[in-house]
C-alpha cells in the first residue's frame, strides 16, 4: 500500500495525548464518608473492573476512529503493478478516435462514435486542467499533431465527423509516439474504436515502454452486411453508340444467402440498367450491367444496392471519357501504306502522315497513338520526344524495317522497359495462339474462330524477341514459340511491339482479318488510361495531362458543397495533383482549370470497411502483447461502465480512502454502542 499525501501520516503522533490523559488519570475524587461499606466491598470491585474495560473499548474506538480518518487524507491505494506513471507528474495524453465510416454503426445510445466520443470525454474528465491532450483521428490532420488543454479537447471531440479515411493500429500507435516523443512527464496513449480484424494488422511492434497504452474497444458484435465491392469493364475501350458490359461485384458478410438483390445503375443522372444478385453466405457473386454509350464525353454515374444498417457501402461512383475520335501519327519512310489504310476505313481515326525528316515533334505529342512503320533508324532526338509522348500516356505501335540496326531499336526499347531484340529468324512459321485472355483482345475474336488455324498469316522473317518486363503480356506468337506481338506498360502509356515488317514480302498478316481488329484495339486503348474510381485512403496523387506553362490554378469541385485547389507538381506525365485525405468525401469531382471542366475523379469510401468483424480484448492483448512484451497495454472491457473510474483504477491503482472513511464511521459507531448500551442490562 501506498498514499498519495503521506505527510497526512505525521498526524498519527497526535494519539498519544489521549493514551497519555487515558494512563495518567488526572480526575480529582472527593471523599464521601460512609458509616458502614462493608455492603458496597463487592459491587465496587465489580464496578471497577467493568468500567475499567469500558474505557479501554471506547478509548480504542475513537484511536481507531481517528487513525482511519487520517489515513483516509493520506490517500492510500494500492498501487498498478503494470503502471509506471510518477505520481504528481505532469501528463500528457493523447487519444485517438476511430472516425472511419463503418463507426457508423449502431449501438444503444447512437451509433459508435458516439459512444467513441463519449468514451474520449471521460478519458478527458479523467485528467486535471494542468494536463495536455493530443486528439488523434483518421485524417492525420496537421493539426493534431498539438496538445491542447483540457476544454479545447473537449471542444475537439464535440465537433468530430466520420470520414472516409482508414488507418492501420502500425500507423496510429507510430502517430501517438510521434506526438508524446519530446514531452517529459507521464505518458498516456488511448485508442478508442471498433478495431476490425481487416483493417488492423496483427503485427505491431516497437511499441514505445515509456507510455501507458489503453486500448478501448467498443464494439464486440459482429454485424452482417452486403456491400458493393468492385466494378471494372470487360474491356478498356469506350465509344459511342458501343455496347459497354460493366462488371459488379457484389459481397455478402453473413450468414444468411441474399435471393434476389437488386443493382442499379444511373449515369449522368438517369437510370439506364438493372441487375439481380443472388450471394450466398459470406461469398461474392459477379453481376454484369450491359447498356450503350448515348454520350461522347465524360460520363459519371453511380452503382447502388440497398442493404441496412451500415449504408455508406451500398454507393459506388464512376467516372470514365468516350470519345469520338482518335489522333493516329504514323512514321514511316513510304506513306499511305497498309497501317495507313486501315485506319482511314473508320472516321473515328484522324491521321497525320509524316517522315523521319518533316515530323513536328510539338504536333507529336499531342497524338494518342504513335506508329513507327518499319523505319530503318531511329535518332536520338525522336528516342527522346517518344519517351516522353508514352510517359504522358500515348501508345507506341511499333513495326521493324528488315536489316535495322538492333542495337539502335534496342535503344528505345530499353528505354521504355519493353525488352529487346536479340537476332534474326528467316523461317518460315505461322501464327500460332492469340491470347483472348488479355483485356486488349477480349471480346475481339470468336475462340472457335481462333481455334481454326489452317487460314492463319504466314511469316518468313522476324526478330527474336525476349522480355521479362513486370506487367508484360505476349498477345501473340509463332509456331516456334517465338513473340510476334507483345504489349508492354509504361507510366501512363502502352507500348505494342511487332517483331517482324508488315509488309507484303515478309508476312501475309496485313491481308489477314487480324491486322485491321489489332490496330483498332491498340488506337481504341490509348483513350481509355484515367480510372472508373479510386479509394479515399489509399490515394494520395491524381495525374491528369500535362497543362500549358503557368497554368497551375486547378480546382477540385464536388458539387456546390465543396471546392479544394490541391498541391500540383509537374511532371513528364502530366500534372500530378496531390490530395490530402482529410478534406476529401465520397462523389464525383470535377477538375477545374479557368471555370473550364479538364475531367472528372470518382472517389468511394476503401471496401475494408465494410468487413464488420472485430478483435476481441482477448485477442487485443495478444496481438499487442506477444510482440511488445515489455510494454504497459491495458484493454478495457467495461463499455458500459465510467472510464473515468476505470482509468483512475489502472493509472493510479486501487484507492483506499473511502473504505478508511467507512471504517471511521463504523469504529464511531461503536463508541457510541458502548458509551449508551454498556450498563443497559445492568441497569
Amino acid at each position: 500500500m501506498q498514499f498519495l499525501s503521506p505527510y497526512f501520516l505525521w498526524t498519527l503522533f497526535a494519539l498519544t495525548i489521549p493514551i497519555i490523559i487515558h494512563l495518567f488519570n488526572f480526575r480529582k475524587y472527593k471523599k464521601v464518608y460512609f458509616t458502614n461499606v462493608k455492603l458496597f466491598t463487592e459491587l465496587q470491585e465489580n464496578n471497577k473492573t467493568r468500567n475499567k474495560l469500558k474505557n479501554y473499548l471506547i478509548l480504542a474506538a475513537r484511536l481507531l476512529a481517528l487513525a482511519c480518518l487520517i489515513f483516509a487524507f493520506a490517500q492510500p491505494y494500492f498501487p498498478n503493478k503494470n503502471n509506471s506513471a510518477v505520481q504528481g507528474a505532469k501528463n500528457y495524453v493523447s487519444i485517438y478516435i476511430d472516425n472511419s465510416l463503418s463507426m457508423e454503426a449502431n449501438e444503444k445510445q447512437g451509433t459508435l462514435l458516439d459512444a467513441s466520443k463519449r468514451k474520449a470525454l471521460e478519458i478527458i474528465d479523467a485528467y486535471s486542467e494542468a494536463d495536455k491532450f493530443q486528439l488523434l483521428t483518421n485524417e492525420f490532420a496537421g493539426t493534431q499533431q498539438h496538445l491542447f488543454n483540457k476544454e479545447d479537447a473537449k471542444a475537439a471531440v464535440y465537433n468530430l465527423k466520420l470520414n472516409a479515411s482508414t488507418q492501420t493500429l502500425a500507423n496510429v500507435v507510430s502517430r501517438q509516439q510521434s506526438a508524446l516523443a519530446s514531452v517529459k512527464g507521464n505518458k498516456h496513449a488511448y485508442l478508442v474504436s471498433d478495431f476490425q480484424t481487416n483493417t488492423l494488422p496483427n503485427t505491431v511492434t516497437s511499441i514505445d515502454t515509456t507510455i501507458t497504452w489503453t486500448l478501448l474497444p467498443i464494439q464486440n458484435t459482429n454485424i452482417p452486411n452486403v456491400y458493393i465491392d468492385t466494378a471494372y469493364f470487360k474491356t478498356p475501350t469506350h465509344r459511342i453508340g458501343s455496347a459497354e458490359e460493366l462488371v459488379v461485384k457484389i459481397t455478402n458478410v453473413s450468414s444468411t444467402a441474399i435471393d434476389a438483390l437488386t443493382v442499379n445503375l444511373k449515369l449522368n443522372g438517369t437510370q439506364v440498367t438493372l441487375g439481380t444478385a443472388i450471394i450466398a453466405p459470406n461469398a461474392s457473386t459477379l453481376v454484369t450491367l450491359t447498356y450503350t454509350n448515348r454520350v461522347a464525353s465524360w460520363n459519371t454515374g453511380v452503382l447502388s444496392i440497398k442493404d441496412f444498417p451500415i449504408t455508406f457501402d451500398n454507393t459506388l461512383n464512376i467516372a470514365y471519357n468516350v470519345v469520338n475520335t482518335s489522333r493516329v501519327a504514323i512514321i514511316s519512310i513510304t506513306p499511305n501504306n497498309d497501317v495507313a489504310h486501315a485506319y482511314e476505313q473508320d472516321d473515328y481515326f484522324k491521321i497525320s502522315n509524316y517522315t523521319p525528316t518533316t515530323i513536328n515533334y510539338a504536333q507529336l505529342r499531342t497524338n494518342d497513338v504513335i506508329v513507327l512503320d518499319e523505319l530503318t533508324e531511329l535518332s536520338s532526338g525522336m528516342i527522346s520526344e517518344l519517351q516522353t509522348a508514352v510517359n504522358k500516356g500515348c501508345v507506341l505501335v511499333v513495326f521493324p524495317a528488315a536489316n535495322v540496326t538492333i542495337a539502335n531499336y534496342n535503344t528505345l526499347l530499353t528505354n521504355l522497359g519493353a525488352g529487346a531484340f536479340t537476332s534474326i529468324d528467316t523461317n518460315k512459321l505461322t501464327l500460332k495462339d492469340i491470347n483472348t485472355n488479355a483485356s486488349l483482345l477480349a471480346g475481339v475474336f470468336e475462340k472457335n474462330n481462333v481455334s481454326n488455324k489452317t487460314n492463319w498469316p504466314a511469316i518468313n522473317y522476324h526478330y527474336k524477341y525476349t522480355s521479362t518486363a513486370s506487367g508484360a503480356q505476349q498477345l501473340l506468337s509463332l509456331t516456334n514459340n517465338d513473340t510476334y506481338l507483345q504489349q508492354n506498360k509504361y507510366n501512363k502509356g502502352q507500348v505494342y511491339i511487332f517483331t517482324a515488317p508488315h509488309s507484303a514480302q515478309y508476312t501475309t498478316v496485313s491481308a489477314h482479318a487480324l491486322f485491321l481488329p489489332l490496330l483498332y484495339q491498340m488506337a481504341f486503348s490509348a483513350t481509355n488510361n484515367a480510372r472508373l474510381y479510386s479509394s479515399i485512403g489509399n490515394l494520395s496523387t491524381v495525374v491528369i495531362d500535362t497543362l500549358a506553362a503557368g497554368e497551375s490554378n486547378i480546382h477540385l469541385q464536388l458539387n456546390d458543397s465543396l471546392d479544394i485547389v490541391p498541391e500540383q507538381q509537374k511532371t513528364q506525365g502530366g500534372t500530378q495533383l496531390l490530395l490530402n485525405n482529410e478534406l476529401l468525401q465520397n462523389g464525383i469531382y470535377k477538375v477545374m482549370l479557368n471555370n473550364k471542366i479538364l475531367s472528372y475523379i470518382a472517389l468511394n469510401a476503401t471496401t475494408t470497411e465494410s468487413v464488420l468483424t472485430y478483435y476481441t480484448p482477448t485477442q487485443l492483448n495478444e496481438v499487442l502483447h506477444n510482440n511488445n512484451p515489455n510494454a504497459t497495454i491495458n484493454v478495457l472491457n467495461e463499455t458500459s461502465s465510467n472510464v473515468t473510474t476505470a482509468i483512475h483504477t489502472a493509472t493510479t491503482g486501487r484507492k483506499l480512502w473511502l473504505y478508511f472513511i467507512a471504517a471511521a464511521l463504523l469504529f464511531l459507531l461503536c463508541e457510541i454502542v458502548i458509551i449508551q448500551f454498556w450498563n443497559y442490562k445492568r441497569k
